[in-house]
């Protein structure tokens, strides 16, 4: 969950209302006016708006944008990342331009810059209106779907020319060094390989890796017809050769019940606890319920996976686990309401847990 945004678009409106209200008095907001290179007026004016319309568009897109971004990089790492991104659109300001500025945009751009590096591909629906009243046009309303970096490159070539050009009192300078900056660390976090994606970020798409599914939903594959969407689904193009045993077994004996598969993410051990971290890569399962006669499973969640839905397994670890000989039973019920049950056994080269029947190393 994307605590951290709420708390910030939170607190941002907060001191918006109080300083319309005199709670917080006038004096205090100046001294954080952003004018030179102190570290207080370098993040302070971040909190500071110029009206509500100014507000109110800041937090659209820092909601629209900040979740997705948060939720994939950490709530702690997230509040660090959006007052860093802050500082250093404040820092390009004051280097290009010196007004004075208030307005959390310049980090904003910046969490925008790394969406483009982690969800380029990712749909954002909008919103238009717009009224034409000498045509008899008076109010019209309406939505699409772009790609996110239609948008964004849109708002890039916009703070270019503004850049270039001037006009309209926006501190162009921050928002084009927080987006800069926030690239770079995307880029880098990806470059490093410091998070787990599961979306196509932008160098799968520049290298067309992206059109590979990452996830397969198996009834959904049993439907396609078209060999190159097959050819796709079975990884032949990614060479996964664990993904092409899995779904040729599924095609020559399509099951009657639905089957999870379980594509663990990562383990974390905590004192006496084990945790697995999994993607849902299989059919949607309802009431799932896990065990193991090898350790005590204490909880599965959740109990509802849908495709490509997470979750987790916590075992009571009372002795060292070794996740390649783990294997689980699972009983859940489809979207019909009927009862099924399988053996799930840990498939080290596909990093799955699969039904025994459907891959099996033996």
């Amino acid at each position: 969950m994307p605590v951290t945004n709420a708390i910030l678009i939170s607190a941002t409106s907060i001191f918006f209302v109080f300083l319309a209200f005199g709670v917080i008095p006038q004096e205090t907001a100046e001294s954080m006016v952003l004018r030179d290179w102190d570290i207080g007026q370098m993040v302070g004016n971040l909190f500071i708006h110029a009206g509500i319309l100014h507000l109110v568009g800041n937090m659209l897109f820092l909601w629209i944008f900040g979740n997705a971004v948060c939720a994939l990089v950490g709530n702690v790492q997230y509040g660090f990342l959006y007052l860093f991104l802050g500082m250093v659109a404040s820092a390009t300001h004051l280097a290009f331009n010196g007004h004075p500025a208030v307005g959390a945009s310049g980090a904003i751009n910046g969490i925008v810059g790394m969406s483009l590096v982690l969800f380029p591909v990712n749909q954002l629906n909008c919103i238009y209106f717009f009224s034409f009243p000498f045509a008899g046009i008076f109010w019209r309303f309406g939505k699409f779907t772009v790609k996110a970096y239609w948008m964004i490159l849109f708002w890039l070539v916009f703070d270019l020319l503004g850049a270039i050009f001037g006009g309209g009192n926006i501190a162009y300078w921050a928002h084009l060094g927080g987006f800069g900056a926030g690239m770079a660390i995307g880029l880098l976090l990806i470059a490093f390989n410091t998070l787990e994606t599961y979306d196509p970020t932008l160098f799968e798409v520049m290298t067309g890796t992206a059109a590979v599914h990452k996830a397969y939903d198996l009834e959904e594959l049993a439907s396609t017809t078209r060999p190159e969407e097959k050819e796709l689904y079975l990884g032949n193009k990614a060479g996964n050769k664990s993904l092409q045993n899995d779904v040729e077994a599924f095609l020559a004996d399509p099951p009657k019940e639905p089957l999870p598969i379980l594509r663990v993410l990562k383990t974390i051990r905590r004192e006496k606890e084990f945790y697995v971290y999994f993607i849902n890569d299989g059919d949607p399962v309802n009431n799932i319920v896990a065990a193991s006669r090898h350790v005590k499973i204490e909880e599965i969640n959740p109990h509802t996976l849908p495709a490509r839905s997470p979750g987790w397994i916590k075992i009571v670890e009372t002795e060292p686990i070794v996740l390649q000989n783990l294997s689980l039973s699972v009983s859940y019920e489809d979207s019909a309401g009927n009862k099924a049950s399988k053996e799930l056994r840990y498939n080290e080269s596909g990093g799955r847990f699969v039904p025994v029947d459907v891959h099996s190393d033996e």
